[in-house]
């Protein structure tokens, strides 16, 4: 009787959860999804943290690729968001060029309506 539970207990240890694996994975495509909001940096460092966890303790085992993935999601979704704040603060005008860059695009298309359609008014007003 004491044996049979000795040989239960080590098929449960046996058995390894791949749940921060998993949770990991799902947290690094999350952070990527939303790397433009500013709260996938916590989400990322969770996702690294937690894929970090799951490699370090368990070596040799199924689920090591989704935490790998997870934490290079991480990586990428952080490295995103990063270059974009420095894209958008290296130009200090940058909305500004964005309003010229519509407002121009509406001179053109309003001179290719004309050039197209002479004679023709439009009335409506669009905005881009």
């Amino acid at each position: 009787m004491n044996e049979d539970y000795i040989y239960e207990e080590k098929i449960y240890e046996g058995k390894q959860s791949m749940g921060l694996a998993v949770a990991s994975f799902v947290l690094g495509v999350f952070s990527l999804l939303i790397f433009s909001l500013g709260i996938n940096l916590e989400i990322g460092v969770v996702s690294i943290i937690l894929g970090a966890i799951f490699i370090a303790k368990n070596k040799g085992c199924r689920g090591k690729g989704l935490a790998w993935l997870g934490i290079g999601f991480s990586i990428l979704s952080i490295g995103l968001f990063i270059w974009t704040v420095l894209m958008l603060s290296a130009n200090k005008n940058a909305t500004r060029v964005i309003e010229d860059f519509t407002n121009d695009n509406q001179l053109i298309f309003e001179n290719q309506q004309e050039e197209l359609f002479p004679g023709f008014e439009d009335n409506s007003n669009y905005e881009l």
